[in-house]
């Protein structure tokens, strides 16, 4: 598994180079998505404790084997609207348990960093792994939309919605899956760097049933994100880049620190945002089959 590959902002740039994939915009847009977020507050809608609706997800195709998983793809429908989504899962052994992706800004459910993880997931630890598109990215933006389209489009959805809506859907999508019989009742995880953590925490600070997380390469960028690091309180895998050029490895610190949760696991590395090493990801991989095991 090679090194993390994601955004990075040389100059008046940011670059996406994922595996080979790769454009160019400007950075502008990013660093006006950093600045809201420190100067705004909560919306002052609250997530309702006790709120529930009607979820439902079906399978959309038929399981594929893929380097001896099987991916699948499915649809959750959740408050109207129907969200498309992928899991990948044990070829011949029942789940044991079940995590779900947050994927990083301007890229989709499918992003070339977290798929090889998802896949190791259930092929050596026999754990479920699921993801969808958070909002205006991947299937849920349009088909037209160029990069510096979708995070236009996602900071406007921010400042409106500030992760209510995805920690709904997240929540959602988890309760689907564990009603269908190939995967079940199990535990569950979250794994979520860079945008994945931004929109990871509102998901975990509303989650009950959640046992563990990997965050990390974001920072405490502003009173929203502090608010939810401080309700989150499962225990969390936490990776920061001392020379991270996103996010100051001193406000991916003051996050940590933030973080509610007295079970807690701070693993910092030299290196820009993409470069987290190799051992890092296995040890981040095994705190999560681990924890999902331990005993509730």
């Amino acid at each position: 598994m090679g090194q993390f590959i994601a955004l990075r902002p040389p100059n008046n740039f940011m670059q996406l180079d994922v595996e080979g994939l790769g454009f160019n915009f400007c950075s502008t847009v990013w660093h006006q998505f950093l600045e809201d977020q420190r100067t705004r507050r909560r919306p002052s809608t609250p997530l309702m404790p006790g709120r529930r609706s009607a979820v439902s997800v079906r399978w959309s195709s038929a399981a594929r084997d893929n380097e001896g998983v099987g991916e699948r793809e499915f649809i959750v429908s959740h408050e109207g609207a129907e969200i498309r989504g992928v899991a990948w899962l044990p070829d011949e052994a029942p789940c044991e348990g079940l995590v779900l992706f947050g994927h990083g800004f301007t890229t989709h459910k499918r992003c070339a960093f977290h798929v090889p993880i998802a896949k190791r997931l259930a092929r050596v630890h026999r754990i479920c792994a699921a993801a969808i598109d958070a909002p205006c990215h991947g299937d849920r933006a349009d088909p037209a939309s160029t990069p510096e389209k979708v995070a236009e489009n996602y900071l406007a959805y921010w400042r409106a919605n500030g992760g209510i809506a995805i920690a709904q859907e997240l929540n959602a999508t988890a309760e689907g899956l564990g009603a269908l019989p190939e995967i079940g009742p199990v535990p569950l995880g979250y794994w979520g760097l860079s945008l994945g953590t931004q929109y990871g925490l509102e998901f975990l600070a509303t989650s009950q049933v959640v046992r563990g997380a990997v965050l990390g390469l974001f920072g405490l960028a502003g009173p929203r994100i502090a608010h939810s690091a401080a309700r989150v309180h499962c225990p969390v895998f936490f990776v920061r880049q001392l020379n991270d050029e996103i996010h100051a490895a001193e406000s991916s610190r003051l996050l940590f620190d933030r973080l509610g949760s007295t079970n807690k696991t701070l693993r910092s590395s030299a290196g820009r945002h993409e470069a987290v090493p190799t051992p890092v990801i296995e040890s981040a991989l095994s705190f999560l089959a681990r924890t999902l095991r331990a005993a509730p």
